[in-house]
This record gives structure tokens, C-alpha cells and sequence, in this order.
């Protein structure tokens, strides 16, 4: 799948059917984003659900961008995480093919043979697994932040999109009916015409 495809399937469709008040969709979105952006692979579904339930988070719009991360993005981003790490904290800087040997190494322990997450993080070492939790935090909270506020702007106009659509088609399918006689609409009364009696 291609990077619109994958972008397409997990991020804009899961929005664009998203049921839910505005707030929740915004928080599944923020909770979502914040998950795939750290290097919690293996834990992200709990994380997800111990966080997002109580928080009132749409949970299947955070689990639809949980996914964004997949076999084939999580090295390029674990990287770009420790890259960034290392920017911020004192240290020279490993190369990207020992960096990526030894993440996918760690991967596969956690998601093949059970190894925890924070096991593997110290397995990788103060040189690797700081700079990459470090990186990942803040790259996570600048996007997961904007990003809240982003959708809940945009489900905020939606809701009041379809308020709008709602109360039109209300109005289109609710006409005033005029008063009817036995035989028809009653014809407009004329001046000074004296009124027909019963019979």
C-alpha cells in the first residue's frame, strides 16, 4: 500500500465516518497520533484502552491510527526518533544501520517472543533507547497536541454542518398544509361577505 493509501485507510476514512460528540473524535485522534509516535510497540492497544476509555477518547479512531505504524514504518521512525533524541541530549550519534539492526532485533522480541517494552528499551541501551524515548516523547506531544485541537476544530464544524443540513430537510419535508373544507382547501374569505352557514 502506498503512503496516500495507507494515510487514506487509517487516518481520513476512520475521521470521516467517526460518530461521537467532537471532543471524543478530537481525543481519539490525539491519543492515536501520541501511540504511533512513541516506540511502544506490542502495548499500544493497552495503552489505548487503559487511557482512552476513561479519557472518553473514540477508540476507533485511535486504534485506526495506532496502525499507521506498521512493519514497514516503524524502523524509518523509530530512527527518526533516536535522531532527534540525540539532537537534544549530549552524545555522538550511531549510524542508521546499527540503530535499525538493533531495534529490529528488539522488535522481534517483543511482538515474536513476549520480551516487555521496557525490557527492551534498556536491552538497547542508555546509548540507543534514551535518545529514542527522549525523541519520540517530543515529537509525539508536538504533533498529538495541534492535532487535538485540529479535529476538534473540524468536528465542530461538521456537527454544525449537518445541524444546519438536518434542520433544512426538516423544514423541506414538513410544509405549512393549508386548512381544508369537505371538498378542498376553503377559498380566501372576502370583505363584507357574509358567511356561509352549516347545513
Amino acid at each position: 500500500m502506498s503512503v496516500w493509501g495507507l494515510i487514506r485507510t487509517r487516518l481520513i476514512n476512520p475521521l470521516v465516518r467517526a460518530q461521537g460528540t467532537p471532543k471524543s473524535i478530537a481525543r481519539g485522534t490525539a491519543l492515536g497520533t501520541w501511540l504511533t509516535l512513541t516506540p511502544t510497540v506490542g502495548i499500544q492497544m493497552t495503552i489505548a484502552a487503559f487511557i482512552g476509555i476513561p479519557w472518553g477518547a473514540n477508540m476507533p479512531i485511535a486504534i485506526a491510527i495506532i496502525w499507521l505504524s506498521n512493519p514497514f514504518t516503524i524502523i524509518p521512525l523509530y530512527y527518526s526518533y533516536y535522531w532527534f533524541g540525540t539532537v537534544l541530549l549530549p552524545g555522538p550519534a550511531r549510524s542508521y544501520a546499527d540503530v535499525t539492526d538493533a531495534v529490529r532485533v528488539r522488535i522481534e522480541a517483543v511482538t515474536q517472543h513476549g520480551e516487555g517494552v521496557l525490557t527492551a528499551l534498556r536491552t538497547l541501551g542508555a546509548d540507543i533507547g534514551t535518545p529514542m524515548v527522549v525523541g519520540s516523547l517530543v515529537i509525539a506531544t508536538g504533533i498529538a497536541v495541534p492535532a487535538y485541537f485540529i479535529t476538534l476544530h473540524w468536528a465542530q464544524r461538521r456537527q454544525a454542518r449537518r445541524q444546519r443540513e438536518h434542520e433544512a430537510a426538516g423544514a423541506v419535508q414538513s410544509p405549512v398544509v393549508p386548512p381544508t373544507g369537505f371538498g378542498g382547501p376553503l377559498p380566501p374569505a372576502v370583505p363584507g361577505t357574509p358567511k356561509a352557514s352549516s347545513p
